[in-house]
């Protein structure tokens, strides 16, 4: 079974969560590293936007709620459907999903390197790692979700 298919049925088998955190400041790391990871490839870094970062804030809130970790959402719902929910207009997009359950303990320090280990992990993997390095992606946004344990973190990629 891979991690992705892991944490959806471990994310199946627990009780919805009552409540979520979100962590601006483990989203900006993301943000950073990943433009760090830009510049390295002689990429222009990407924009922040706004838009994406709501997509992929409520796409994570979502997937902890409703106990499932997919791109598409249990009514089909996509991550261009989620972008122009929020408003962007866009002609290309793409999504990263990265997760990890039963995080022992919520502390700066573990978020930190939640999001390193998120940045690092798409950099390994082909499919992401091309998201990340795509010359026709410009804007990012980036949501990090945390709850009873679990934390996921979503980039929202587009042009």
């Amino acid at each position: 079974m891979s991690w992705p298919d892991a944490l959806g049925a471990f994310l199946a088998a627990v009780a919805p969560p009552d409540k979520v955190e979100t962590w601006p400041e483990v989203e900006a790391l993301i943000f950073n590293e990943t433009n760090s990871a830009r510049r390295r490839e002689r990429r222009t870094p990407f924009i922040w936007d706004a838009r994406a970062a709501a997509a992929a804030r409520l796409h994570t809130e979502d997937m902890l709620r409703r106990r499932y970790f997919k791109h598409q959402s249990p009514d089909g719902r996509s991550v261009g459907d989620r972008l122009k929910r929020a408003g962007a207009k866009w002609t290309r997009c793409a999504e990263n999903l990265y997760g990890q359950p039963t995080l022992s303990r919520f502390g700066e320090k573990e978020m930190r390197a939640f999001g390193h280990a998120a940045v690092g992990a798409w950099l390994k993997s082909k499919g992401h790692r091309q998201n990340v390095l795509a010359p026709t992606l410009a804007r990012l946004g980036v949501g990090v979700v945390s709850n009873d344990g679990n934390v996921i973190a979503v980039q929202v990629f587009f042009t």
